[in-house]
């Protein structure tokens, strides 16, 4: 369990999962990079690739080993680093991110929501591509998860405990008009 700050007694932590089956844990400044075949490439016109950076943007935290990227093809099916068509749900081993909320105390999570958003407005979509997620183990098909009005909903975890991990696929489409530089994505839940 990661280390809990005085006063805090719950919080979140966000992994990339590498191609090898480890996790590279990303601070909260990091940044996820989408991208086509190599880190600096752009969309082409979905991510073949998905990497890790520092917040300046030009140190490659996964440089040797890379994130596991997950494509989506059609509505029902996704490529994993590249391979032949695999249909939906993937395993919780095939997904891109780990989120991992930890607590002091156990609890139980209900109503999660994960969609991405411009970085400052949850309504606001990132501009100029369309976000596709898909929960391992649980989504059937992709949905859109571009803004606060869009998302994904993820399972609800009724077992009390002290860490609830979210496994996460996600695909980045490029619409036109380039590609943004900021963003976020964002959980929210009920938990008691």
């Amino acid at each position: 369990m990661p280390l809990v700050a005085a006063g805090q007694t719950k919080g979140w932590v966000c992994y990339l999962k590498l191609i090898d089956g480890n996790f590279l844990r990303a601070s909260a400044t990091d940044r996820v990079r989408f991208a086509g075949v190599s880190a600096t490439d752009a969309i082409d016109p979905s991510n073949s690739s998905t990497h890790l950076f520092a917040s300046d943007d030009s140190t490659h935290l996964c440089s040797t080993t890379h994130g596991r990227n997950t494509r989506r093809l059609t509505n029902t099916t996704v490529s994993i680093d590249g391979a032949a068509s695999s249909s939906l749900p993937i395993s919780q081993a095939n997904c891109s991110f780990l989120f991992t909320l930890f607590s002091l105390a156990e609890i139980v999570t209900s109503s999660a929501r994960l969609y991405a958003y411009d970085g400052v407005t949850d309504a606001t979509p990132m501009p100029a591509i369309n976000v596709y997620l898909a929960e391992g183990g649980v989504s059937s098909s992709w949905v859109s998860g571009n803004g606060s009005g869009a998302g994904l909903n993820l399972a609800n975890h009724s077992t009390p405990a002290v860490d609830h991990d979210f496994y996460v696929a996600c695909s980045v489409e490029a619409t036109g008009g380039g590609i943004p530089s900021t963003g976020a994505f964002k959980i929210t839940l009920s938990y008691v």
